[in-house]
């Protein structure tokens, strides 16, 4: 099963839920910048049963930005549900940390993303029954 999410919808979320105003461009299945002041590659390497492997490139403004957020982060350790190595810019985000998402999961296991034009494209399958 596939599910997919405009760009849009998410900008306006992250623009209405933190007041933060940025500009999402698809450049491959695999890649999405992120424009804030600067702006960052995000890449993903691989999706397995809901967690996903990430690195990111970035430079100029970005790098100070990143090193920030990053102190900011570490204050608030209920903030950081993802797994942030600076030193190798990479990311781990496991699906099963996010509350919300806990009682989804019950049901299905996502085992793609993937970014398709103007969209996210989350690939998942239903579990077997118990």
């Amino acid at each position: 099963m596939k599910l997919e999410v405009s760009i849009k919808e998410i900008q306006d979320y992250i623009n209405d839920q933190y007041r933060v105003d940025i500009d999402l461009k698809v450049v491959s299945e695999k890649k999405i910048e992120i424009d804030y002041f600067d702006s960052v590659l995000l890449i993903i390497d691989e999706v397995k049963e809901n967690v996903i492997f990430l690195h990111y490139e970035l430079n100029g403004l970005a790098v100070i930005l990143v090193k920030v957020a990053r102190i900011f982060l570490k204050r608030k350790p209920a903030a950081l549900l993802v797994d942030w190595n600076p030193k190798t810019k990479e990311v781990i985000l496991d699906l099963t940390m996010f509350p919300k998402l806990t009682g989804v999961l019950q049901f299905i296991t996502v085992s793609g993303v993937q970014f398709l034009n103007d969209s996210i494209q989350v690939v998942f399958f239903a579990r077997n029954k118990i």
